[in-house]
């Protein structure tokens, strides 16, 4: 049975990095919670006061703390994930655990426990999936222009 090519295998050889380059920039694009972190966790934690919170707003510090140590501790990982899975699959699992964990903020939304898990560890875990996995697969598509 002979397999379907996608897309990207009927290009030329000289264009899929530039495809692959515009994939990466669609990801860091949506992913950009990490650089508007201090919008959304402001929308956190009106949240969680209007479902009964009564500690301080420290909980926002806390939140991107616990969000940047998970993604640093996962992008020292995310090169040995790569390697076991394929770049697709890691990406996808990021963009997952992203994703995932906006939606389930929503039934966690009066937990502050809750909202550690989803807006701290889960985004910070995919964000370190994708960052490093975006960046070394750059190079690799282009790798007479490293540098």
């Amino acid at each position: 049975m002979k397999k379907v090519p996608t897309i990207l295998r009927l290009l030329p050889d000289a264009y899929r990095g530039y495809f692959a380059l515009l994939g990466y920039f669609a990801i860091y694009l949506t992913s950009g919670v990490l650089l508007a972190s201090g919008n959304t966790l402001t929308y956190v934690y009106s949240n969680l006061l209007r479902h009964g919170y009564t500690g301080g707003p420290n909980i926002i510090a806390w939140i991107g703390t616990v969000r940047v140590t998970c993604m640093c501790i996962v992008s020292a990982c995310a090169g040995f994930i790569e390697s076991g899975i394929g770049t697709t699959l890691t990406l996808a699992l990021g963009c997952f655990l992203m994703t995932g964990s906006q939606a389930l903020c929503y039934f966690v939304s009066g937990s502050d426990v809750g909202c550690y898990l989803t807006f701290g560890v889960l985004i910070g875990c995919g964000l370190g999936l994708i960052i490093v996995v975006c960046y070394a697969s750059v190079g690799r598509w282009f790798p007479g222009r490293l540098g």
